[in-house]
C-alpha cells in the first residue's frame, strides 16, 4: 500500500518501531548510502537470495524504514519505483503539524477505503 504523505506522517506517529533483523539491517544500511535507489540494484550489490532478500525488504517497507520515493522510467509503459530511508524522505517534506490523535485523524481520512480490522493491522 502507497500512502499519502499526510498518512505516511500519522502513521509513523503510530506505529511502534520494530527491531531490524541482520538482513534488514544490511539492506537499510545500503539504501541509507544513497538519497534514493532502485530495489534490484540494492540487491544486487548485497548478493543477497531473493527469498531472504524480498522478506527483509517487506518488513522494512510494512514497519516504515524505507518508502517508495519517486518512480524510475523502465519504457514507455511501465515504471519501477525509487526507494529511499525514512530520514531521507522526511528531509524531503514538510513536517507534520498535528497535535490531536493520530490514529483517530488517519481513521477519518482512509475509513472510506479500508476495513478496521485491515486498519487495526496497518497500524501494528
Amino acid at each position: 500500500m502507497y500512502l499519502s504523505v499526510k498518512c505516511y506522517q500519522l502513521l509513523n506517529r503510530i506505529k511502534e518501531t520494530k527491531p531490524l533483523s541482520d538482513d534488514a539491517k544490511r539492506i537499510y544500511d545500503e539504501f541509507s548510502k544513497f538519497e534514493c535507489a532502485d530495489k534490484n540494484e540494492i540487491k544486487k550489490r548485497l548478493n543477497m537470495d531473493t527469498k531472504s532478500f524480498n522478506k527483509a525488504f517487506d518488513f522494512l517497507l510494512e514497519n516504515l524504514y524505507i518508502t517508495a520515493y519517486a518512480g524510475k522510467k523502465l519504457n514507455a509503459n511501465w515504471y519501477s519505483y525509487l526507494y529511499c530511508t525514512k530520514e531521507n524522505f522526511n528531509k524531503k517534506i514538510n513536517g507534520l503539524h498535528f497535535n490531536g490523535n493520530c490514529k483517530e485523524e488517519l481513521w477519518n481520512i482512509v475509513k472510506k477505503t479500508m476495513d478496521q480490522a485491515s486498519f487495526d493491522i496497518l497500524c501494528k
